[in-house]
């Protein structure tokens, strides 16, 4: 195809900051992962290697230009990352869900052993009150002192062996209880009957250990403290109305962290998109945000991420159209056309610029882009007054020579790294080559900004 053509232009450039926002993104989810697995205490030698390796291999294709290869992966290695660091919250929530469950349970063995004393007409041991009361704050060490206590006095609620008992009687017990072992205190508690998922107090404690694994002591010590009030109320109707309000309460701090989180991955992620431009404008607004996860104080998330999107809207498009103009005439250059630096500030205010060589009296080439510079269109011009009379058929053969011209530049931009696609384009003589005025367009591109230069190519 030698007529004119529409291309799209690819940088080097454009590809390079892409990859780099991939990894940016990257080492910001290894760094999350990290925090994750050190506040649950899951941070070792080993899981730090993996981490290690995993940044090494997508760094390598970075500095190994592989850029489609890393723009593949590292959404794969996100994603694994993010899994994993879910995988080491839930284990963390599952762990003190298990705990809460076993408090409650002691808790319970507690009133019921209570209960039995009182019912036996028995006076119970002094610490068995203490330890209904004061199990759910327990640390470890006094928790293993409490489970001490109530086997205690589980064995003496056994009923103690008749005296006076034959020899016959203690052989036909024998033979009865033949096969038999006795029950431990840690086994009736392990059989005594659970909560059905359903029920309010299991479903209060999942919550309660979401907090608790969660967030800082702080935030869930105002929770703990009203669920263990409520194990301590002796009304049931009391008892339901205040687990149910709690309830509530949980569940729309429960709703409002996970808004909170998804606001700030949405701010860190548009963080890295910002830090990976590095123009002035970006890097200002980057510290901003910095400052703003960093206080854990997001007054305007909304507000925030889209002034981050319009910003890196606008400079990734100013940014690539820039790199996309100096592809073009860099690669025209190098083929000997003249190309002046007022073409750098005329392209995209004009919207359209016209280049020839030095000494080309009848014929240039017009390069015609929108803003953006996502399309280019490519012709072939003749001007209006030529040295030499113009045909179709010489017309048609400077389109031909352009056309081979337009290979060298593709060759040419490709060294770099640009990739410059052709997405339209007429066969030479499909229609009349534009005629134009090249002494008024050489006119307007010698008139430069002050200190700026012009290069012309070697001869």
């Amino acid at each position: 195809m030698s007529g004119p053509k529409v291309v799209r232009v690819v940088t080097r450039e454009e590809l390079e900051a892409v990859a780099r926002q991939q990894l940016q993104l990257l080492v910001d989810a290894l760094e999350e992962l990290r925090r994750c697995a050190r506040r649950h205490g899951a941070l070792d030698e080993a899981f730090e290697a993996g981490l290690e390796q995993r940044r090494v291999r997508m760094v390598r294709l970075f500095d190994e230009a592989k850029w489609a290869a890393l723009q593949g992966q590292v959404p794969l290695e996100i994603a694994f990352l993010v899994s994993e660091r879910d995988r080491i919250r839930a284990q963390a929530v599952a762990s003190v869900e298990a705990e809460r469950s076993k408090r409650q349970r002691t808790e319970g063995a507690a009133r019921t052993l209570l209960a039995a004393f009182e019912a036996a007409g028995r006076e119970p041991p002094k610490r068995l009150r203490e330890i209904a009361d004061g199990v759910q704050s327990a640390d470890e060490a006094a928790l293993g002192e409490m489970q001490g206590v109530l086997t205690d006095a589980f064995r003496q609620l056994a009923p103690a062996p008749r005296a006076g008992t034959s020899a016959v009687q203690r052989e036909l017990a024998a033979r009865l209880g033949a096969g038999e072992t006795g029950q431990r205190f840690a086994e009736w508690l392990e059989a005594r009957p659970r909560a059905a998922p359903s029920d309010p107090s299991v479903r209060l404690n999942a919550l309660l250990a979401e907090v608790e694994a969660l967030e800082e002591p702080e935030v869930a010590r105002p929770f703990l403290e009203r669920a263990a009030a409520i194990s301590r109320e002796v009304q049931e109707g009391r008892r339901a109305l205040l687990t149910d309000a709690l309830m509530l309460d949980v569940g729309a701090y429960r709703r409002a962290r996970q808004a909170r989180e998804v606001a700030v991955a949405s701010l860190r992620e548009v963080r890295c998109s910002l830090a990976a431009l590095g123009t002035p404008t970006t890097l200002a607004l980057e510290a901003r945000i910095s400052v703003a996860l960093e206080g854990g104080q997001i007054k305007d998330t909304e507000g925030l991420l889209q002034e981050a999107r319009v910003t890196l809207e606008v400079e990734r498009r100013e940014m690539a159209a820039a790199a996309r103009r100096r592809a073009v005439l860099g690669g025209l250059a190098a083929l000997g056309y003249e190309v002046r630096e007022a073409m750098v500030v005329a392209w995209p205010k004009e919207g359209r610029i016209i280049v020839r060589k030095p000494g080309a009296t009848d014929y240039g080439v017009e390069l015609g882009a929108p803003a953006d510079a996502a399309r280019v269109q490519m012709r072939l011009v003749g001007s209006d007054r030529p040295m030499t009379p113009r045909g179709a058929g010489r017309d048609r053969d400077m389109e031909t020579m352009w056309c081979a011209e337009f290979q060298q530049l593709r060759k040419l931009v490709a060294v770099n790294g640009t990739e410059v696609a052709v997405e339209r384009a007429l066969e030479a003589g499909a229609q009349p080559v534009k005629t134009v005025s090249l002494e008024s367009s050489l006119q307007s591109e010698d008139v430069a900004p002050t200190g700026a230069s012009v290069r012309r190519p070697a001869r």
